[in-house]
């Protein structure tokens, strides 16, 4: 019989009895005192795990848990596991075939008559098929402690002492919190693309990520549990079979322990029969057309549908996220090239931003002004500006940058792997030994580096947001500076401040020391999608108060996040799983360059010290680090020349003249002399951390791209480029003063332009100008390729139309000696993009747009290149235009021969 397991309050003379006879019936059972207020409350009943490792505890609540946490509702016996699980099986299966025969045969009709449906009658319809479909869309962040607050509180009626218990009565909305009113009523597209997904896709393939958003909910106890100690198959033609839990199969989970699989199997069993009900009501009594129509007119409009699903994008092309709109997109999978690929992309990005920091001196100024123009900038006093710019800023981009290199290095050696060992893909065979331990590296550093992103995340946040004011603590061990939110309000709400909420979730998700009623039941996807749903209602309301909170600094900072989540993600979604690993474990016995820097912690001597509030001491030691004078003194080595290259006049007017060269060089020896102390600062730190002489040089080359020979002879072609230019000129006025003729009229012929080739005639005048450079909307607007190889190859010649033209004269005014202002739109410079065959895609969350050449592209088939979106405004700035040129002839071998006008 099923036996829902209430807690038994220990005046109940039942408990006893009871407590015997289900031992009895369940060899595993126990039971075990559960105390409130210090004293003992009531008996918990509780079930012995078959094994408490870090995967089988996902599919068995672990003792411990079920202790002091959360517990089984219900316990089953063998053969009402089994009808349950076989229930759910022929459900899926039944309701499958009809919605596949009914996408073949009414696909066009069930597109027609959803999206010809009003707001208001897609509404009444949704209701009428289940009246208690969750109302408001992301359910999880509704269903919160500001929710709990409102219920009656049963703290001393009830036994259950499961935190998120207040949770269980909204059962589907966490099992599927895509499938909500408010999301399927405004945007018709999401349900065809729902309906698209599932009938393409098998069970089977969406089994991993049905059950990766159950994480947390199994973690909070926000679900009503059933106990059985068998499991059920979850791979395979057997799929949806009860069996004997097996030690190797459940670490691999392909099949997975009954209480966690029988979520899996509801999931996907409620899911289609409310597909099927929704269909059955929209085709009523039609009988189908001919079957080809249906079926290309579905599959094609399904197919633009689940690229536009947020409804904002739709005239900028292919801009949908399928890591943000999972539910509606694929199913998501293990792919290692897709892996390579991210982190390459991610690698290349931080290295072209590393590289321009030190070449660029217009770049780099910029930079370091967004750092002086944050909230700390204006509580500190101006030098103490230049420490925060250069000892946070420019440090912390060049261990970013290392620690993309650190990825790739991992993936690439799970690829070879995989290569070399045939490593096999398929779920029913174990992983090698070796692979196992390749594919548990690469998750333990994604995890490790997400944690570290997070915290620098966490530090950068109160140096941005205006919630936070800098103060000053008193303890036994001094004064020191703390920051504090100016509200009493922890854990900003979601209904009263959406980006607030958002960026705090990103923190609370790697704090060691979160609470367990604290823990968000959101993904990371889900908060990424959040945030960029928060923005882009911003942008169409023209909400720029709200936008300009989140500083570019911040947003790139949440765009390198969102890659390594994603890719950590797809790890975990690897079938076979490997066997768990912790960063401290793997560092110790791997040899590669990443694994010793984490050994060693490189990455922790350049952590912000933070104070605890109440003793005044660091939050965190750091091993082996400098002592506070020895830091005080390399922070103001690094600020002293920051300083100076700020003041120092930057070149401006037309660049046909000496001093225009000559403050441009002041400008490069200046910021020279920054990476002249960071240099220095990095070689002592290696030194004393006991680096070998192969690493310092390693990255001492990486950090000397300003003295590099193929750059200096860059600027030398510059300048001597500029001196022929103003020899030409001169020689051109004195030839015209001495054929100078006399003459009453002037000025009825029109000068000829010299030096200035024919087709760079065509005005830009549809680009908004700024008449001074610092008023220019202050975007990071980053892009970087993962091409075959980086030498460029012979740019083939490409026609677009004269709007498109101008804009990339922006990008290449290489023949313009004047005083470059020009400003471009976002969305017509994607579009351009598009015209020179490379297609933009949302790829995952943050300001990362990613362009990839199509099949029709000269450069198809040669790697993907990043462009940062702008941000606040969707502006790209004169600055970034030339830098994104730069990287283009980099990667792709353009130059400003590349584009014509050739489009009507």
């Amino acid at each position: 019989m099923v036996w829902e397991m209430t807690e038994m309050r220990k005046d109940d003379a039942e408990a006893r009895n009871l407590m015997h006879r289900a031992l009895c019936i369940y060899p595993r059972y126990y039971s075990n005192f559960a105390t409130r207020g210090g004293s003992f409350w009531c008996y918990r009943h509780c079930f012995e795990p078959p094994c408490e490792c870090s995967e089988c505890v996902q599919q068995f609540l672990s003792q411990k848990v079920q202790e002091h946490q959360t517990t089984y509702s219900f316990a089953l016996s063998d053969v009402e596991a089994q009808q349950k699980a076989g229930g759910f099986a022929t459900e899926i299966s039944r309701n499958l075939v009809y919605l596949r025969q009914q996408c073949q045969t009414n696909g066009d009709s069930i597109i027609k008559r959803w999206k010809k449906k009003s707001r208001n009658k897609r509404e009444a319809l949704l209701r009428d098929i289940d009246p208690n479909l969750y109302p408001h869309r992301w359910p999880l962040a509704h269903l919160n402690k500001a929710f709990q607050a409102t219920l009656p509180s049963d703290y001393w009626i009830s036994a259950d002492i499961t935190p998120s218990r207040y949770m269980r009565e909204y059962r589907n909305a966490c099992l599927l919190p895509y499938i909500n009113l408010e999301g399927l009523i405004e945007n018709p597209v999401m349900f065809l693309s729902l309906l698209q997904t599932r009938t393409q896709h098998s069970p089977e393939q969406w089994a991993p990520y049905d059950n990766f958003i159950l994480d947390k909910h199994w973690d909070m106890g926000s679900l009503a549990l059933d106990y059985n100690s068998h499991s059920i198959i979850l791979a395979g033609s057997a799929y949806g079979t009860l069996t004997q839990w097996k030690s190797g199969e459940a670490h691999r989970w392909t099949s997975v322990g009954f209480p966690r699989a029988i979520l899996i199997l509801e999931a996907q069993a409620h899911l289609l029969s409310f597909l099927r009900s929704t269909v059955e009501r929209i085709l009523g009594s039609t009988i189908g057309y001919s079957m080809e129509s249906q079926i290309s007119s579905f599959d094609e409009i399904s197919k633009c549908g689940s690229m536009t699903l947020n409804g904002r994008f739709d005239h900028i092309p292919g801009t949908a996220s399928c890591y943000l709109d999972q539910p509606f997109s694929a199913p998501p999978i293990f792919d290692i090239n897709s892996l390579l690929n991210i982190a390459k992309t991610r690698e290349a990005v931080q290295g072209d931003h590393l590289r321009f920091l030190q070449t660029h001196p217009l770049y780099a100024r910029r930079y370091i002004e967004l750092a002086m123009t944050s909230n700390l900038g204006k509580e500190l006093k101006n030098y103490d500006n230049f420490i925060i710019a250069s000892s946070i800023l420019l440090i912390q981009d060049m261990v970013m940058f290392w620690s993309w290199g650190w990825i790739v290095d991992e993936v690439e050696k799970l690829k070879n792997l995989q290569i070399t060992l045939n490593e096999s893909l398929d779920p029913l065979k174990p992983l090698s030994k070796a692979y196992d331990a390749a594919l548990g590296s690469l998750e333990a550093l994604l995890l490790d580096q997400i944690r570290r992103r997070s915290k620098y995340l966490g530090d950068l946040l109160p140096m941005y947001l205006r919630e936070y004011k800098l103060t000053t603590i008193s303890s036994n061990h001094g004064t020191f500076p703390a920051w504090q939110r100016r509200h009493t309000v922890s854990h900003p709400e979601f209904s009263k401040d959406r980006l607030d909420f958002c960026l705090a979730l990103l923190l609370l998700d790697t704090s060691s020391d979160i609470k367990l009623e604290e823990v968000s039941p959101l993904t990371p996807a889900m908060i990424f999608a959040m945030l960029e749903e928060h923005l882009a209602k911003c942008h169409e309301t023209k909400n720029f108060k709200e936008l300009a909170r989140l500083a570019e600094t911040v947003y790139a900072v949440v765009s390198s996040l969102a890659a390594m989540y994603q890719m950590l993600e797809m790890v975990r979604l690897h079938c076979s799983r490997a066997k768990r690993r912790e960063a401290e474990e793997v560092a110790k016995l791997e040899l590669a360059r990443g694994w010793r820097y984490i050994e060693k912690h490189l990455e922790d001597q350049y952590l912000l010290t933070n104070y605890n509030n109440v003793t005044g001491l660091p939050d965190e030691i750091i091993p082996m680090g400098e002592s506070q004078s020895q830091r005080i003194r390399a922070e103001k080595l690094l600020a002293d020349p920051t300083k100076i290259f700020m003041e120092t006049p930057k070149p401006t007017g037309t660049r046909l003249s000496q001093q225009w060269v000559d403050n441009g060089e002041q400008q490069r020896k200046a910021l020279s002399q920054i990476w002249v102390q960071v240099r220095a600062r990095h070689e002592y730190t290696l030194r004393r951390l006991g680096f070998g002489q192969e690493d310092i040089d390693h990255d001492l080359a990486i950090l000397s791209a300003d003295s590099d020979p193929e750059y200096l002879a860059s600027i030398e072609k510059r300048n001597a480029e500029i001196h022929t230019e103003i020899a030409a000129r001169r020689a051109k006025k004195v030839a015209a003063s001495e054929n100078f003729i006399d003459q009453e009229q002037w000025g009825t012929e029109k000068p000829e332009k010299v030096g200035v080739p024919t087709r760079s005639k065509f005005k830009t005048k549809k680009l908004p100008d700024t008449e001074d450079e610092k008023n220019s909307v202050e975007i990071l607007s980053e892009l970087a390729a993962t091409p075959a190889t980086s030498a460029p190859l012979p740019s083939p010649r490409v026609l677009v139309r004269k709007s498109s033209y101008a804009i990339f004269q922006t990008m290449f005014p290489s023949r313009n000696f004047e005083e470059r202002t020009k400003t471009v739109p976002w969305d017509s410079l994607v579009n351009a993009m598009a015209e020179a065959g490379f297609i933009a895609s949302r790829e995952r969350g943050g300001s990362a747009v990613q362009f990839e050449p199509d099949t029709s592209s000269p450069w198809f088939g040669q790697g993907k290149i990043v462009f940062h979106k702008p941000h606040p405004e969707r502006v790209v700035d004169a600055v970034m235009l030339g830098v994104m040129g730069k990287r283009m002839e980099k990667w792709f071998g353009w130059s400003d021969e590349t584009l014509a006008v050739g489009k009507k």
